[in-house]
């Protein structure tokens, strides 16, 4: 609550500074103004069960970071490089867990018939 109520506050001061056509034309700041706004809908409807799942959006926050921090750009190209090649291991390994399953399976009705 605390965030969310610092984010709202910095969403109304920028409207004020910039007014609401400038605040617009600004696609990271249109993205941060629906995110405080999923996350005070969020706050409000608590009550009710809560909107949780939408509470990853509020990560997506960290690629308004990636604009001023080049090592934190480096850092991501980076990772996801990696993930690229950890999701190539994962298919293979993936793979080969079929084909040994599939060969242990027919070896096994080979054996009993």
């Amino acid at each position: 609550m605390v965030f969310t109520s610092l984010f709202s506050l910095e969403m109304l001061l920028k409207m004020l500074a910039l007014g609401l056509f400038g605040y617009i034309k600004n696609p990271y700041n249109s993205f941060d103004s629906i995110i405080v706004i999923i996350s005070v809908w969020e706050i409000v409807g608590e009550a009710q069960g809560g909107l949780s799942v939408l509470r990853t959006f509020r990560l997506l926050r960290v690629l308004k970071l990636v604009r001023f921090l080049p090592a934190l750009r480096r850092q991501l190209v980076v990772l996801m490089k990696t993930m690229d090649n950890v999701a190539t291991f994962c298919m293979l390994l993936m793979l080969f867990i079929f084909i040994f399953r599939y060969l242990k399976v027919s070896f096994a009705s080979f054996i009993h018939i």
